[in-house]
């Protein structure tokens, strides 16, 4: 699944340490342990070491951490586990919040 970008860096789009960009991804049908994939690198068009962090929410209460080693969004409950394998998230929108290093230093 793709990112769909809602914002993208543009020039003089500069925030204290960085650009932020946002966009949102359904989750998958069947969640697995462990995450699904998205990879925001090529989804938002920047590079990997460009990413200072990344902030997952959701509308439907669940949250998100991203695995930068493994491009992989986790989806947790509001109890605070991880969403149990084959979970159907289909329905929920995550959004996803990248926070970029300021190289205009």
């Amino acid at each position: 699944m793709a990112i769909t970008a809602l914002k993208v860096p543009t020039l003089g789009d500069q925030a204290v340490g960085g650009s932020i960009l946002r966009g949102t991804i359904a989750g998958p049908a069947s969640y697995a342990t462990g995450g699904f994939t998205a990879d925001i690198a090529t989804d938002f068009g920047i590079s990997e070491s460009d990413i200072d962090y990344v902030v997952n929410t959701s509308d439907s209460g669940y949250t998100g951490a991203f695995d930068a080693g493994n491009d992989k969004i986790l989806s947790y409950t509001s109890g605070g586990t991880e969403t149990t394998a084959t979970t159907d998230l289909q329905m929920v929108t995550f959004q996803v919040t990248v926070f970029l290093k300021n190289t205009l230093s």
